[in-house]
């Protein structure tokens, strides 16, 4: 999961989603199923299409790399749909 860094808002609607740093254990056990869940369709296809392609090989390298990188580009995302941070823990 990493370590919790605070609390995203969508404006419009008044939902909230917390936010969070360092390495995603859910990523790690899921892979592109969790880029899927979180709405980020074009990175989990892509990571499912490379799979595919290298015959899983891709796969496990991605699951040994990309989970350091997958709570920023969350973040990043949530921001792109208009989200805005509402607090930051210290």
């Amino acid at each position: 999961m990493g370590v919790k860094v605070g609390t995203m808002v969508q404006p419009n609607t008044g939902l909230t989603q917390d936010i969070y740093q360092g390495f995603s254990w859910p990523c790690f056990f899921f892979g592109a199923l969790w880029y899927l869940y979180k709405g980020m369709w074009g990175i989990g296809l892509l990571w499912v299409a490379l799979a595919i392609v290298s015959g899983s090989a891709l796969h496990w390298v991605g699951i040994l790399f990309i989970p350091f990188f997958a709570n920023r580009q969350y973040l990043e995302h949530l921001g792109s749909k208009g989200w805005q941070v509402k607090a930051v823990e210290p």
